[in-house]
Parts: C-alpha cells; sequence; structure tokens
C-alpha cells in the first residue's frame, strides 16, 4: 500500500426501488498519491442489487489528472490497496474479475504524464483524451484499453511492463494504433 491524502470528500447514496439499486454520487475535491493526483472529480452511477459485477450508467469528469510513468501494473495495483491485509484475507493471483458497465459515459480529461528520467529532468506531457461513451456491452477491460492506449500513444514508456495488459511496447503496436485512432491529442 501507500499513503494516499482525500480532501472534500462527499457521497451520497439513495435506494431507488423502481430499479432495484443504489444510486450513488461522489466527489472528491482532490486525490494524491505518489503515482497519481486529480481535483474536482465527479461520478455518478446505480450499483444494482441482483448484480455484483455490474455498475449500470456511470457518469464521470475529472478537472485535472496527473499521474506519474514507468511503473509497473504491479506498483499500480500496491499504491491503491490497503497497508494493512486481514490475516484472514487470502492471497489469491486471480485476474481481477471483469465488471460490467453498461453504457458508461466519462468526459473529456486533460490529463499530464510526468516522465521521470534518469538524472534530475522530469519531462511533462501533457493530453487531452476523448471522451468515452460505452454502450450497453461495456467492460472495466474496455476502459482500461481505452485509456491505456491513450496515454501509450504519446508516452510508450507509460507503463514498464505494459505486455501485463496484452499490449507489447517495444514494437509500439501500441502507440502506432492510438495515434491512428486520435485517442490522444
Amino acid at each position: 500500500g501507500s499513503s494516499m491524502e482525500i480532501a472534500n470528500f462527499q457521497l451520497f447514496c439513495n435506494e431507488n426501488k423502481v430499479g432495484n439499486s443504489s444510486d450513488v454520487a461522489l466527489n472528491i475535491g482532490e486525490f494524491k498519491n505518489h503515482l497519481a493526483s486529480v481535483s474536482d472529480v465527479y461520478m455518478c452511477a446505480s450499483f444494482p442489487f441482483d448484480a455484483v459485477n455490474c455498475i449500470n450508467a456511470v457518469n464521470l469528469s475529472v478537472r485535472d489528472a496527473t499521474i506519474v510513468s514507468g511503473h509497473s501494473v504491479q506498483d499500480w495495483q500496491e499504491s491503491f490497496q490497503p497497508k494493512y491485509k486481514s490475516k484472514a484475507a487470502k492471497t489469491s493471483s486471480a485476474p481481477s474479475p471483469v465488471i460490467k458497465l453498461p453504457n458508461a459515459a466519462i468526459a473529456e480529461m486533460k490529463l499530464v504524464i510526468v516522465v521521470k528520467t534518469k538524472g534530475v529532468k522530469v519531462k511533462q506531457t501533457p493530453l487531452t483524451i476523448k471522451a468515452f461513451n460505452g454502450q450497453e456491452t461495456t467492460t472495466s477491460k474496455d476502459l482500461i484499453n481505452f485509456y491505456t492506449l491513450a496515454c501509450l500513444s504519446r508516452v510508450p514508456e507509460f507503463i514498464s511492463n505494459a505486455e501485463v495488459l496484452g499490449l507489447n511496447v517495444i514494437d509500439n503496436t501500441a502507440a502506432t494504433w492510438g495515434n491512428f485512432a486520435g485517442l490522444a491529442t
């Protein structure tokens, strides 16, 4: 785990008896850790009671986001997990379940990728990632692929072991495809 700072956190929940779900709205004024920072995060979604791995109608917007490149997928997972694990918790190497995200909508995002190079230099790459408009069949894998390709198209060294995501950064296929698709500007 890593240390995280959260400011101005607001969470609203309401039971939706018609939709048999919990409707949730979330606002985070600011979030920071050693890999990422975001400000003015707004999210609303509906969590159906009868579908554990489904979040309906996710709408998300983020004013500013900064991420540090060159870290492995494992670094990212570890930085968002709690520091202390229960002794009863199982240590499983099973992959995370795919979450269904029907009709997810994420607003255009301004993102700064910070690339720490050897020596003192720090390179910042600003990019705008186009809005994501999901379909009825959208899943968490679709979101991961969309945003990974958008970042890799501009900063191929963004994730040091991108092969874990099924992408080979060495041959730059992802970067080429991301630029061709216009995911990042």
